[in-house]
């Protein structure tokens, strides 16, 4: 991962992406950090912040569908992710509310190759409404980026896409039953390495804004997501083979 930090930022220092990596890993505060790394609050900050940008920039590289082949059909599992955040309070609204917390929060999609160690998709989710009709999607939304003739697994909460996303159905065949059993295990194993990032299980408590505490949660989390597939692609994948 280094290596093409350094390629595209060739002024980038190692020790400042790892602080980065240890803030996003432990979420401490400004004054732990400060003690730790023996740099001045504003300055280890600025360090994280930097170096999680720098991190963050390499999504399109990493998180993509460029591993799928052209002869599958389920492609990749796909979950919604929430995440606790303090309240918006600049901007209050029924829209940072997350039903799965009971707290505000952020909703990111994520997607996982079913037969790739991959990250294929990573979306977030402005303000979670169900049965939204198509001309009301945002184009950002899989249903517009899903590839053509490909399917993914979720869970019930995907029951109203039936074309795009296929959910477990009492009149499936057991062995198909088994598969999409299979391919659910497979997804929650990758959301547990998301979960091991205590920024995401935490209550999140950094930005000056409504607009800046969102950019700032989805920089960490989009490079915990690019930290997660360049692990998967040097010797930690899913499952053991």
């Amino acid at each position: 991962m280094f290596a093409d930090i350094k390629e595209k930022y060739p002024s980038q220092n190692l020790l400042d992406v790892l602080v980065a990596m240890n803030w996003v890993k432990l979420y401490n505060s400004w004054e732990v950090m400060e003690g730790h790394w023996r740099y001045s609050k504003p300055v280890v900050a600025r360090k994280v912040k930097d170096a999680a940008l720098m991190v963050q920039s390499l999504r399109y590289k990493k998180i993509n569908f460029d591993c799928i082949e052209k002869n599958e059909t389920y492609i990749m599992s796909v979950d919604g992710m929430h995440c606790e955040t303090e309240e918006f309070r600049l901007d209050p609204s029924t829209k940072w509310y997350s039903q799965k917390k009971n707290t505000s929060g952020l909703t990111y999609e994520i997607g996982c190759a079913i037969n790739h160690d991959h990250y294929t998709w990573h979306y977030y989710v402005p303000g979670w409404k169900a049965d939204l009709k198509v001309r009301d999607r945002d184009p950002a939304a899989l249903f517009f980026n899903l590839p053509p003739g490909k399917k993914c697994v979720g869970d019930s909460g995907y029951a109203g896409e039936p074309d795009k996303i296929v959910v477990s159905r009492p009149e499936h065949p057991k062995d198909f039953k088994k598969f999409l059993a299979q391919v659910k295990i497979r997804q929650e194993t990758f959301n547990a390495r998301l979960k091991v990032f205590r920024v995401l299980t935490s209550r999140f408590h950094h930005g000056t804004s409504s607009a800046n505490k969102m950019k700032m949660h989805q920089m960490c989390v989009e490079m915990i997501a690019v930290m997660i597939q360049y692990s998967m692609e040097n010797g930690a994948p899913l499952f053991e083979s």
